[in-house]
């Protein structure tokens, strides 16, 4: 299910690397990262300026992977299963961006609704999470 297989046509295969090159270990990083500032930024570990910048970072790396897989996606290049991994990916990277911009909308803010609304997709993507990874 974590392989694709190359139809005859596929070009790029740089593309298929970087769409495809740990995706899984990608966004069980980014959840860690995301959880990670936020228990440093609860603690008075981490100032709001760095967990914007770090969250903002994720925000463009999410967005990049993102369009990678829907270029996969829409080339055709994905088969059977993977076209459901794909799909899952997408799903998982939405949910962390989700959960990355509720986070940051509570640092602007400090209103209780965004910490609510981070949790609820925090855990949307690791539901997905654990799927990918095949996880208890």
């Amino acid at each position: 299910m974590f392989f694709v297989v190359l139809t005859s046509g596929f070009a790029d295969t740089n593309t298929l690397l970087s769409a495809v090159g740990g995706p899984a270990s990608d966004v069980y990083m980014k959840y860690a990262a995301i959880g990670s500032i936020g228990d440093g930024f609860e603690k008075g570990v981490y100032d709001s300026n760095f967990v914007k910048t770090v969250v903002g970072d994720i925000l463009t790396l999410n967005n990049s992977a993102t369009e990678h897989f829907n270029n996969m996606l829409n080339s055709g290049d994905f088969v059977g299963e993977d076209v459901v991994f794909g799909n899952r990916m997408i799903e998982t990277y939405k949910y962390l961006s989700k959960e990355a911009e509720a986070f940051a909308n509570y640092l602007m803010t400090m209103d209780k609704k965004y910490a609510d609304e981070f949790q609820v997709y925090r855990k949307l993507a690791w539901g997905t999470i654990k799927l990918l990874l095949g996880l208890k």
